[in-house]
């Protein structure tokens, strides 16, 4: 029983010592949201590829549209889901009354096919500053390869590009933005500007060989209230050739794909705290304050 209290004597002596006299302490910085909700805005059902639909439908026994509804309706979950760690959210589609406002939100945009950005692949984070410099580290964006045609003794010569394209979008109607932003107290709206699922063709012996993997593509455009395109790109996650259940799509790959975009989110490298060096704390005085 001495031993007991002895051993409590001595941590809250140690304790107390330390909190007047311990060492420097240096807070991380931390993040912060840079807007106060967000608005999920559906892929349109034109704005979806798939070169193996015929597959997707024999396994699923689904008609066309029926899966195009089934994966409009599940990437602005899956969205939610994942948005949520950082904002508060808010989707069009799962409003009863809101397909005047969905059209609202697509009447004020056009399309626009860019070259997709390129990100290093970078090691995971070692620790939480690790984790949160590599958010706001800008990704380089890949040098385009895009040359016009010309002409050539009186012939028309045309270049191939062959880097990969993403649909983008041009705000045309800001007024249509900002009607939604007062309505939905919305201030940043995530457009999922295309879906795709194709066979990834960029080996071709493993095209031959059959070990080839199919790519699920999000393509997005990330617009404030302004009008002004704040972030845009396209997520990609491979899976198996193999696989032709929309259900195991959606729950396997499709998260990935959402979580990936969450991690596109705006956000600033502000820290929380003014003073961010302090001493060590006595956690029992703030208990007892």
């Amino acid at each position: 029983m001495r031993s007991i209290q002895f051993f409590i004597f001595s941590f809250l002596f140690l304790s107390r010592v330390f909190s007047q006299n311990g060492p420097d302490v240096v807070l991380p910085d931390t993040i912060k949201p840079l807007y106060k909700k967000v608005m999920i805005i559906p892929f349109e059902k034109n704005m979806y590829l798939c070169p193996v639909q015929t597959h997707l439908a024999q396994e699923s026994r689904k008609t066309h549209n029926e899966i195009v509804q089934f994966f409009r309706e599940s990437t602005v979950l899956e969205l939610q889901n994942q948005f949520l760690y950082r904002y508060n959210t808010v989707s069009l589609l799962h409003f009863n009354d809101s397909s005047k406002d969905l059209y609202k939100a697509y009447d004020a945009i056009s399309y626009k096919f860019e070259i997709a950005p390129v990100e290093k692949e970078e090691e995971p984070p070692k620790n939480a500053i690790d984790k949160a410099k590599k958010i706001f580290k800008k990704k380089e964006q890949k040098s385009s390869k895009f040359q016009r045609g010309s002409t050539n003794d009186g012939q028309i010569v045309s270049l191939k590009n062959t880097d990969q394209k993403f649909a983008s979008v041009v705000v045309k109607k800001k007024e249509n933005l900002s009607y939604l932003s007062k309505k939905y107290n919305t201030d940043l709206f995530v457009y999922v500007t295309e879906f795709d699922i194709e066979n990834d063709m960029s080996d071709p012996s493993a095209f031959v060989s059959g070990d080839y993997k199919r790519l699920l593509k999000l393509h997005f455009s990330m617009v404030n209230a302004k009008g002004e395109v704040v972030e845009k790109g396209i997520v990609s996650i491979p899976f198996p050739n193999n696989q032709n259940n929309i259900y195991k799509i959606r729950t396997l790959y499709l998260p990935l794909a959402a979580k990936k975009m969450m991690e596109k989110l705006p956000y600033t490298p502000q820290p929380m705290v003014q003073d961010k060096k302090g001493k060590a704390v006595n956690a029992l005085d703030k208990v007892k304050r």
